[in-house]
């Protein structure tokens, strides 16, 4: 019933979601009924394996998992349980608010399934940021035995989290930062140092849409292998190098389900492409149903 009110008000304040169904009761009985039931400790768990449980015969074998990171911010909220202070994504400012973990399963036909979408926060029991992005891997890893590709921004690329992504299972593919270091050649070295000497001898070409205007924006591409040593164990890689026409590099870690160079390299390319789409995601959930409007006081409540 709360799933329809949102959908038919688009609004997630429970007193205008109330309004959407058709009850026999009063709209504060309705209310308050909402309010037993999301208040419940263990809600939130039980919603999420309910929902990957009924969508993940929408994963087929190929397709693409993101993992990223937002925020919900409560500029004038005082009462709300677990307010901390966040990093407002779009305005790159400190405020009030919540942390968001949202995992998004994308075909390759585009077409999205949301997986997972969990509100946090330091002063309710969160641990770290890692933790959360581990235990996020783990709960969608429980239900999705597809043969999928995993797609992790930059902001993943801590020791922590990637060495849990590195030892798991499945193919990934994730953003590294210029600093990082892998085995190349027996050595340990910067990728910024390796892809110094990387061939780019392949050019792929993305459509980008800025102000509802495409344009299209040439890369130079390479690859090569490596190897990353975690807990005395070493796992074999590739490193994926872009470069774009008149820009800067792009390193992507992969284990790929390709073999031959040239269909890693695209495949890496293709997959990465498809992490701006979780940004869609985002600002669609925000917008479309006026998230950052919600005023629920518990943070079991807000979860839920």
């Amino acid at each position: 019933e709360m799933t329809t009110g949102i959908l038919k008000t688009g609004t997630v304040l429970v007193n205008k979601i109330a309004t959407g169904i058709c009850d026999n009761v009063s709209l504060s009985q309705t209310t308050k009924r909402f309010r037993n039931h999301y208040n419940q400790n263990g809600v939130f768990l039980k919603l999420f394996r309910g929902h990957m449980n009924s969508v993940k015969g929408r994963v087929q074998h190929g397709d693409y998992i993101l993992f990223d990171g937002s925020d919900i911010q409560k500029r004038y909220a005082k009462m709300m349980e677990g307010l901390d202070y966040v990093k407002d994504g779009d305005k790159a400012s400190i405020g009030l608010g919540y942390w968001l973990m949202n995992v998004v399963h994308f075909s390759k036909e585009q077409e999205m399934t949301p997986l997972f979408n969990k509100l946090y926060s330091f002063d309710c029991g969160a641990k770290s940021e890692n933790k959360e992005v581990m235990e996020a891997i783990s709960e969608v890893d429980s239900v999705i035995d597809k043969n999928v590709t995993k797609i992790f921004d930059r902001g993943m690329d801590r020791p922590i989290c990637r060495d849990f992504i590195i030892a798991g299972k499945g193919n990934f593919n994730l953003r590294l930062k210029k600093t990082t270091t892998l085995i190349y050649k027996g050595k340990e070295t910067p990728v910024n140092k390796i892809s110094r000497k990387v061939p780019l001898f392949m050019e792929l070409t993305a459509t980008k849409v800025k102000k509802n205007k495409k344009r299209k924006v040439t890369y130079q591409c390479g690859a090569v292998k490596v190897k990353c040593k975690i807990d005395g164990k070493e796992y074999d890689l590739w490193l994926v190098v872009t470069k774009r026409e008149n820009g800067g590099y792009c390193w992507l870690l992969t284990r790929s389900p390709k073999e031959n160079i040239i269909d890693v390299i695209k495949e890496a390319f293709t997959a990465y492409g498809f992490r701006w789409k979780i940004e869609e995601y985002h600002r669609h959930i925000k917008n479309c149903y006026s998230l950052e409007d919600i005023q629920i006081k518990t943070f079991d409540g807000l979860q839920s």
